[in-house]
């Protein structure tokens, strides 16, 4: 594929770009939040120094291309709002998407036009057959971006992971080349 790490996505409002060290900050304050990180698989980092560490991880692995970390920025002033990442799955054609959205700027719109932009990259550039997605059950706001960008509620997990000890339910979604062809 030979995917740069110059590649940028743009929706209305935003532009997608693969994560740098400019976007430590975003990643500070948000995960600072109590329970932000609840119904994630990772927890905050303790030092901003652990982002830009985490931040050549992602880099890494965008090279290697089955996993692609990006930023979600604002385009007037190029400000990190939050981040969305599609990655490689086991089995031919299959890709996953997660995301979050910095609290200062969650319920505007900004990850539905994320995630509408990463599928239509995952599908066109990826080549990608089906792009699934989970969310924590307790977390309505991820289910409703799914659903708004035309995903299928597929399933409840119990358990989708574990965290700290506690079983953490989830909801599975997932959207289908020929669904996705549908909407165009």
């Amino acid at each position: 594929m030979d995917i740069s790490l110059d590649t940028t996505l743009e929706t209305e409002r935003c532009t997608l770009r693969c994560v740098s060290d400019a976007d430590v900050e975003c990643v500070w304050t948000a995960s600072r939040v109590p329970g932000f990180t609840d119904g994630m698989t990772w927890d905050p980092a303790e030092t901003k120094e652990e982002i830009i560490e985490i931040t050549k991880q992602c880099i890494e692995r965008w090279k290697h291309e089955d996993d692609f970390c990006f930023s979600l920025c604002l385009q007037e002033s190029g400000e990190c709002i939050g981040r969305i990442v599609i990655r490689k799955k086991e089995g031919d054609g299959l890709w996953n998407i997660g995301y979050w959205m910095h609290h200062d700027f969650q319920g505007k719109g900004y990850m539905t036009e994320a995630v509408l932009a990463i599928v239509e990259w995952g599908f066109t550039v990826l080549q990608a057959q089906t792009i699934t997605s989970e969310h924590a059950s307790w977390n309505e706001a991820s289910g409703k971006v799914l659903l708004r960008a035309g995903f299928t509620h597929i399933g409840h997990l119990p358990c989708g992971f574990i965290k700290h000890g506690k079983e953490i339910p989830e909801e599975e979604y997932a959207m289908a080349r020929e669904q996705w062809g549908e909407k165009l």
